[in-house]
């Protein structure tokens, strides 16, 4: 189920770190000292935006709503208010980015932050936060244990905030904004969220101001009430957007939130004077692009795995296609190999419209580089044939799809059975493998019975029958013993002997359970074998 929280930040804008409000409150603090007058902690402060032919207050500080003032009114009205009023230039755009910021830094507690500034004319009072908390909470202990988590971390940093948990975003904002107790932090129980609104303005619905109006005109004033009356009734008086609200705040609508993310550490973009229509022009634009991504993957030290293209067609609609390397690299040359092979898969399927006139290709999570020796004494690297065999993967994956391609990789297991798994062709396999390097580089399907004659308790076989042929052993190695794993049900010792017999062949036996310990009469199986 989904859960939500809206923690409102209602003096943010004078409250955010860098605010020109705290700039100029010192600077006055400083010309005031010692004068009888009023310090500017005590004075109103509004910042102020020209509205059409109107400079109106656009946000206020603490001492500006004890005023009286509000927001949308005009500046002379609100000097008319308060004659001491500071004022300063609003700055949506500092501070939607301090806000984003904020809603970065707050990713500790939820998974999807998104930002909201305050914007009267849709009816969002308050600039905030909302935190989608689903499955988050536990690691807090528990929702309220969590609520005042934030809030404490806000106040703490100077910040007046108010929070609360419901069931939509809706509820959560109304209840944030609206209700007394949110300050104190407030958890609506499951289900419980829309009934807790009842008694909430109008406001709280998030409302355009002439709708807000147009429902007060009609004795509507609360949720509550706006709720209890004719739904269709509503629609043909004040349109969709009404109904739409409604639907989201009850949940049986839903509401689309953005969440704010990262900003990618390696991404190249290019805009094109004339857009591409063709599969060999997107090719081509994509090798300049490979180009500046491996330059800032460069600089960062880091290496591509995942690929991301996205092309932006004329009439404004994107397409992204990702591609994966077979280990992180920074090579220009191989990434467009990857993209160019990636493109030629997308073929005819590709639907580029009237054009491509912008195109955007990011590293999606790039990771260090490993340090490896580039060259020795014969002038050759040590990873030359690793490399190759990335490629071939790459450019298989690239053009039959990641699906189409499997690699052997190892798992934490000394039973050699056990020891390997098979993974996607792009997986990046990290861990070292477990197994001795002086096992066999043929594993049978499964081990096969044999019949052999040893010296007890422990020793080599003398010689050996499998599969009707009686060999002697002239040499053997051994034994490399493997006892049941702790974690699995309990199962007989393996004793592993490297043989070789008369005729050449050099195999790979073992005794499953030891004399007396665990068995009367051992048995013997052929595991392996080398060319």
């Amino acid at each position: 189920m989904r859960r939500m929280a809206f923690i409102g930040l209602p003096l943010w804008t004078a409250q955010r770190p860098g605010s020109l409000a705290l700039s100029i409150k010192d600077c006055v603090e400083a010309k005031n000292a010692g004068s009888p007058q009023r310090g500017a902690a005590e004075r109103p402060f509004a910042f102020i935006a020209q509205q059409a032919s109107a400079e109106r207050v656009a946000a206020l500080s603490a001492a500006g709503f004890a005023a009286g003032l509000r927001l949308g009114q005009t500046l002379a009205e609100a000097r008319a208010v308060a004659p001491d009023l500071l004022c300063a230039p609003y700055d949506p755009k500092a501070d939607e980015a301090a806000l984003r910021r904020l809603a970065l830094g707050a990713s500790r507690y939820s998974p999807a932050v998104t930002a909201v500034t305050a914007d009267p004319a849709r009816g969002v009072d308050s600039p905030g936060l909302y935190l989608d908390i689903a499955g988050a909470t536990h690691l807090f202990g528990g929702e309220r244990a969590w609520l005042q988590e934030v809030l404490q971390r806000l106040r703490a940093l100077g910040l007046e905030a108010s929070g609360a948990v419901a069931d939509t975003p809706g509820q959560a904002y109304g209840l944030s904004v609206f209700a007394s107790a949110a300050r104190r932090g407030l958890v609506a129980p499951v289900g419980q969220g829309a009934a807790l609104m009842h008694m909430l303005p109008v406001a709280a619905l998030r409302l355009a101001p002439a709708l807000q109006s147009g429902l007060r005109a009609l004795g509507l004033k609360t949720v509550g009430a706006t709720l209890a009356a004719s739904r269709a009734g509503l629609a043909r008086r004040f349109g969709r957007d009404l109904a739409v609200q409604l639907d989201a705040m009850t949940g049986v609508g839903a509401e689309a939130l953005h969440p704010v993310r990262p900003a990618p550490l390696a991404q190249a973009r290019r805009a094109l004077a004339q857009p591409l229509t063709t599969l060999q022009g997107l090719q081509e634009a994509t090798g300049r692009l490979s180009l500046d991504l491996a330059g800032g993957l460069f600089r960062l030290g880091l290496g591509a795995r995942r690929l991301a293209l996205t092309l932006y067609r004329v009439d404004e609609k994107a397409l992204t296609l990702t591609c994966a390397a077979s280990a992180p690299t920074q090579d220009a040359a191989r990434l467009t190999r990857l993209l160019t092979e990636r493109l030629a898969r997308a073929g005819e399927g590709l639907d580029l419209g009237f054009g491509v006139d912008a195109l955007c290709l990011t590293a999606v999570k790039p990771q260090p580089l490993n340090d490896r020796q580039i060259g020795g004494l014969t002038g050759e690297s040590d990873g030359d044939v690793e490399d190759s065999l990335r490629l071939l993967q790459e450019r298989l994956s690239a053009r039959l799809g990641p699906e189409a391609t499997v690699r052997i990789g190892p798992r934490a297991s000394h039973w050699p059975e056990r020891a390997q798994r098979i993974l996607p062709g792009d997986v990046l396999v990290s861990e070292p493998w477990s197994a001795s390097p002086e096992r066999p580089f043929f594993l049978l399907k499964r081990p096969e019975a044999i019949e052999a004659m040893a010296s007890l308790p422990d020793g080599a076989p003398a010689q050996l029958r499998w599969r009707r042929v009686l060999h002697r052993v002239t040499r053997a190695a051994g034994p490399e013993r493997i006892g049941a794993e702790w974690w699995r049900a309990d199962g007989p010792t393996r004793d592993y002997y490297r043989v070789e017999t008369a005729d050449g062949r050099r195999l790979w036996v073992f005794r499953e359970g030891l004399y007396a310990d665990e068995a009367e009469a051992p048995s013997w199986f052929v595991h392996g074998l080398w060319p």
